[in-house]
């Protein structure tokens, strides 16, 4: 969904005169700027942090407590309470 707006604002910004460099940087930054804003409505809507991935190995997580959500993604979280608020939020038992 992100990928199909971030298309169709790279074709609006092209048809308006804007060279295709100028309109792939604004592109990007709309993309890294909606990442932004999904991550502040994470931790407003269900207290948790996201994880900032770093070093060799982003896939070790540091969190220790894993729920899987109605659709099978697993989420981590650093501990019980944070993902006690998850669960109520999205209504899993």
């Amino acid at each position: 969904m992100l990928r199909d707006q971030a298309n169709r604002n790279f074709a609006a910004r092209t048809a308006a005169g804007q060279s295709e460099k100028e309109a792939q940087l604004a592109t990007q930054a709309d993309i890294a700027q909606a990442k932004i804003n999904s991550d502040k409505w994470l931790q407003r809507t269900f207290g948790i942090q996201p994880k900032i991935q770093t070093g060799k190995n982003p896939g070790a997580g540091g969190g220790s407590v894993q729920v899987t959500d109605p659709r099978g993604v697993v989420h981590t979280f650093p501990d019980q309470n944070s993902a006690d608020n998850f669960k109520k939020a999205a209504g899993i038992k």
